[in-house]
């Protein structure tokens, strides 16, 4: 496996970006290549899948969470790195982590390649599975995926809907109030919301 590359930017293609490291210039797919400037000195986690028809490819991600929802996304039955590569072009994994937790299927199903059933089938399989996802980067979240988990289960108990549940999640993600919080304390941010 190769686990990250570190190199200067040579030139990027569509969902791809052409990093040199000691003079073997890799094409590495990525989410928004657009973001790396040429000469740029990045590094990349990186995820080497095998296509019968086209040989060795490699996925490159800013951060190990983003490699790690990545995997667990090409874990699912009819899900390919090709179509967990777009679903991650649309959205952060953070967003699509919470869409998943609260049952968004709205939010991934307008994504190329997914549609209602694919989404359904996604939020099915990875629902109880992205709990177990590292943390994510300090400057997207600062509470844990098995909190927003428990949070988006007790609003669903109390028969709120998909969209009324993202929506307050979305706004506890935006709180920076809620550092560290505990369950209590993101559950009652989540009403408090709702109530308006």
């Amino acid at each position: 496996m190769i686990y990250a590359i570190t190199g200067c930017v040579r030139g990027r293609e569509t969902q791809m970006v052409f990093v040199e490291v000691h003079g073997i210039c890799l094409g590495v797919y990525t989410p928004h290549p657009e973001q790396y400037a040429d000469n740029a000195c990045i590094t990349l986690h990186t995820v080497l899948q095998w296509n019968q028809e086209t040989g060795p490819q490699l996925f490159g991600f800013d951060t190990i969470y983003d490699r790690a929802f990545f995997f667990l996304v090409i874990g699912c039955s009819g899900i390919g790195p090709k179509l967990a590569l777009a679903l991650l072009t649309h959205a952060t994994a953070t967003a699509c982590v919470a869409a998943i937790t609260c049952a968004d299927n709205e939010r991934l199903s307008v994504i190329k390649g997914i549609g209602p059933k694919k989404a359904e089938s996604l939020i099915m399989q990875l629902r109880d599975k992205v709990a177990q996802l590292p943390t994510p980067p300090e400057s997207e979240a600062s509470y844990t995926m098995q909190q927003l988990t428990d949070v988006a289960e007790a609003l669903r108990a109390l028969r709120y809907s998909s969209a009324e549940i993202a929506t307050s999640l979305e706004h506890v993600r935006q709180h920076e109030l809620l550092r560290n919080a505990t369950f209590d304390q993101i559950m009652r941010a989540a009403l408090s919301k709702l109530a308006r």
